[in-house]
């Protein structure tokens, strides 16, 4: 609280169902800093993976990790994506804590009003759904909104 941060990061496909794989395969980096912190920083990774149970089920199982300079926290993420119809989803989703985290879960309703953009409206007791966040579980429960374009 009250610390200015920033983080930067990105996602490399590795296998994609699209080419012809059995699944997706991707790794996505990302490192962040809080300004005024004697600690150096923080650097997650997570390798995400995608299969195809059938046209309406997708199953999500992601280890994730981080280093950082008061521990290293790795839990494995595991969700389904359920497709409803060609514009919703809805998504379970919870992180299985293994070492140095903290279990924790995500309930979503994905809407997709354009090929390659999406808005989530969801519910989750994780810090937040981006990179280390994920690995820590909040006090409360929150409920949000999310947004994203796949480029």
């Amino acid at each position: 609280p009250n610390v200015s941060n920033i983080r930067v990061g990105g996602k490399a496909i590795l296998f994609s169902k699209e080419n012809g794989d059995i699944m997706n395969t991707g790794v996505r980096l990302s490192f962040g800093r809080s300004f005024g912190e004697e600690w150096p920083g923080y650097l997650f990774s997570e390798i995400t993976n995608s299969y195809w149970i059938n046209d309406k089920l997708i199953l999500n199982i992601n280890p994730k990790s981080a280093w950082t300079g008061e521990g290293n926290p790795f839990a494995i993420g595991t969700g389904i994506n359920w497709k409803l119809n060609n514009y919703f989803y809805l998504i379970p989703e919870s992180n299985i804590a293994i070492l140095d985290s903290e279990s924790n879960w995500t309930f979503a309703l994905r809407a997709i009003p354009k090929e390659n953009t999406y808005i989530d409206l969801y519910t989750t007791n994780a810090f937040n759904f981006t990179d280390i966040g994920e690995l820590i579980q909040s006090k409360s429960q929150s409920i949000g909104i999310k947004t994203g374009i796949i480029f």
